[in-house]
């Protein structure tokens, strides 16, 4: 009996699951081919890959691409969220590109906008802005920042932690940096999401 032929195994559909687990693993640049492979059916889901791809793309230090892949998406991001969520990647581009003063205006222009955003956003609009002053060298209002950052982010608030841990060790405070990278290695073993990069 002749046996019918086996069809060819397809390959798995690219996901923003997908993309997502490639970035929280710290590998970037799967990351950015998973996404450019999606197929987006929906403003919802361009919005989610064009922010997941400017991620990765900061993440590679190539904040001139990340800006760009912002710019290009603008009308997909129709939430609060999302719009909030695409300024700070932008302003976090500009100041990766030395140009600290116009990110953290970005920043807290988007700050005065985000009270009906989820905790999240605010949180991580709060780091950024601490991350632009501590490029800047201005520990203290870094700091006043960083005290935004609500503790139920996760891996934002593990990062908070962090930050604060350099910014005592910038005074050459190495007690108290030593207290802030444990309290920030004990977050990480709690967060949700996982931050290969930390």
């Amino acid at each position: 009996m002749e046996m019918a032929p086996q069809p060819f195994p397809t390959a798995k559909r690219a996901s923003v699951s997908d993309a997502k687990l490639a970035y929280f693993e710290g590998d970037f640049e799967r990351c950015l081919e998973i996404c450019a492979a999606i197929r987006v059916g929906s403003l919802a889901t361009a919005s989610e890959v064009a922010l997941l791809t400017a991620r990765a793309y900061l993440r590679t230090g190539r904040p001139r691409e990340a800006q760009s892949t912002i710019v290009d998406s603008l009308e997909t991001h129709e939430s609060l969220d999302a719009a909030l969520t695409a300024q700070m990647l932008v302003a976090s581009a500009r100041i990766r590109q030395d140009d600290a003063d116009t990110g953290i205006a970005i920043l807290v222009e988007a700050a005065t906008r985000a009270g009906g955003a989820h905790f999240a956003v605010r949180s991580e609009i709060a780091l950024c802005t601490a991350l632009g002053l501590w490029a800047k060298r201005d520990i203290d209002a870094a700091e006043v920042y960083l005290a935004r950052v609500d503790t139920r982010a996760d891996i934002i608030h593990a990062r908070a932690l962090e930050l604060r841990a350099w910014c005592h060790s910038a005074r050459r405070q190495y007690a108290e940096s030593a207290t802030a990278f444990r309290a920030t290695l004990l977050r990480l073993d709690r967060c949700k999401a996982q931050d290969a990069a930390i």
